[in-house]
């Protein structure tokens, strides 16, 4: 965590710890500690693709894992991934989508979440489909509230940016 902290103010220490981060990503079982090497690169070293690859790749094994801690941390990283590298984010859509089906539903609402900055002209009308059907068989009012106004938000966002063709909304 310190190190995380202290990367994005001193660029050389990035630099010094790129590769022992890398290798502990690659070599370590320990999930706690797994995590923690993937946030110091999120936080501090945003722009090294690479590691940042590497990252999303592991966190898809803490995603798909049993553990809903590890499911949750794994969504909360891919939240942070999203923010400069929504492309590498995006690609895993099809597991956010089946985390909208877990049984947790703070798992259900951060990958929501996850899926409203995931959004293009192209991938737009798919992942409504997608919301609009697990709406239907979503459980609890609440729930389903928070459901229909991620759609809202998710067409409404920039004043319809990723709107083409308003005749399917």
């Amino acid at each position: 965590k310190l190190f995380g902290a202290l990367t994005p103010l001193d660029p050389r220490l990035g630099k010094k710890l790129i590769d022992p981060l890398t290798n502990l990503i690659h070599s370590t079982s320990a999930m706690s500690l797994l995590y923690e090497c993937i946030m110091t690169i999120v936080s501090g070293m945003p722009n090294h693709t690479a590691s940042i690859q590497l990252c999303v790749s592991k966190l898809r094994v803490m995603i798909e894992d049993s553990d809903q801690n590890l499911k949750y941390l794994g969504l909360r990283a891919f939240a942070q991934i999203l923010k400069h590298h929504p492309k590498v984010v995006s690609s895993h859509k099809d597991l956010v989508l089946d985390c909208l089906d877990d049984r947790d539903e703070s798992i259900r609402v951060r990958a929501l979440d996850l899926l409203y900055g995931m959004v293009t002209k192209k991938n737009i009308v798919d992942i409504v489909k997608k919301l609009m059907g697990h709406m239907d068989k979503a459980e609890g009012q609440s729930y389903r509230d928070e459901v229909l106004v991620k759609v809202i938000e998710i067409c409404t966002q920039s004043n319809y940016q990723h709107v083409t063709n308003f005749e399917w909304y």
